[in-house]
């Protein structure tokens, strides 16, 4: 939970998709939960939180449109659009989970629906998409769980300490928001997006999730500056010591470009 700060009432919460394209806003910087700074030192690696987060989705007669959420300005990506989530709290363990994440984590995305938006999710309805892990160069960390399900029918009721807005999106809608500068967002946020486009409909997505392995994305920086390189697992970078990879060596590539006019993901394993 993020602490109190005062912010606009449900009734004045108006999703952003303006026709036009605005002058672009002073968006929150997406790598600040990053590591932006010259990775020259190693550092001791923090023990992240267990986290949850719930791509909700419903179908359209455009197609399949995705449920986010805009952060108030304090707190765990403050300002940035994303989907609803947090921590995994000592109430969300059961005694028969032992020592899983899944159980807990799925319990947790629930619970989390709930309090941000007054959805009622079941847990068990819920499929597993990906596994995030920032940089370990971070002091705050989390180890968050993505899942993805159909959402359930009601009104959407925001919970005033942790959004501001809401609204509906089609994935591609919201990546091109992004890049005009209308939308901030995380690479968490941004790589999943990317994920969800191309299917005609929610069973499509959730059977698509339900037939494949979890996307597991333990971030590694690159490089933080001119501007900054995420790798994964794969990447010709990803296991070379801290500050020493050089991003255009010849290799495997599984890694996310921050650029500036424009992110760009790059894949060739």
């Amino acid at each position: 939970m993020t602490e109190p700060e005062a912010t606009p009432t449900q009734a004045d919460a108006k999703p952003t998709r303006p026709d036009a394209k605005p002058t672009p806003p002073t968006l929150p910087d997406p790598t600040a939960a990053y590591g932006a700074t010259p990775m020259t030192e190693p550092v001791a690696e923090s023990v992240p939180f267990p986290a949850a987060t719930v791509i909700l989705l419903r179908d359209s007669a455009v197609g399949p449109q995705v449920l986010m959420l805009e952060r108030v300005a304090r707190g765990s990506f403050a300002g940035m659009w994303v989907f609803p989530g947090g921590r995994v709290d000592p109430e969300d363990r059961l005694p028969e989970d032992r020592d899983e994440e899944l159980p807990p984590a799925r319990r947790a995305a629930a619970r989390e629906a709930f309090e941000e938006t007054a959805l009622t999710v079941a847990p068990d309805a819920l499929v597993v998409h990906s596994h995030w892990m920032p940089p370990p160069i971070e002091e705050k960390r989390f180890s968050t769980w993505f899942f993805v399900g159909a959402a359930p029918t009601g009104d959407i009721t925001l919970h005033e300490h942790e959004a501001t807005h809401h609204q509906w999106i089609e994935p591609s809608e919201a990546l091109e928001a992004h890049r005009d500068g209308r939308l901030a967002l995380a690479p968490p946020t941004w790589m999943t997006l990317r994920s969800l486009i191309g299917a005609a409909s929610v069973a499509e997505l959730l059977a698509r999730a339900e037939g494949a392995e979890p996307g597991i994305f333990h971030t590694k920086a690159l490089r933080a500056k001119p501007s900054m390189v995420l790798a994964w697992r794969g990447d010709v970078g990803y296991d070379l010591p801290l500050g020493t990879a050089d991003v255009e060596a010849p290799g495997p590539r599984h890694r996310l470009h921050l650029d500036p006019d424009g992110w760009r993901f790059e894949r060739d394993l």
